[in-house]
């Protein structure tokens, strides 16, 4: 969490309700492995996509 929160640049209490707030909005269950992948996949997909253009 500390590392995550290093990275990106904000205080590591500040990113747990972010978090909370992004599995809410998207219905993902940050506990699960398989869905994180998921979500890590399609972000690393769309930067690429806007690096392109």
């Amino acid at each position: 969490m500390s590392q995550t929160a290093a990275k990106l640049k904000i205080h590591s209490n500040t990113l747990l309700p972010r978090l909370t707030r992004l599995n809410d909005m998207l219905d993902l269950d940050n506990r699960d492995g398989a869905e994180c992948e998921k979500l890590l996949v399609a972000m690393e997909i769309e930067r690429m996509k806007n690096s392109d253009e």
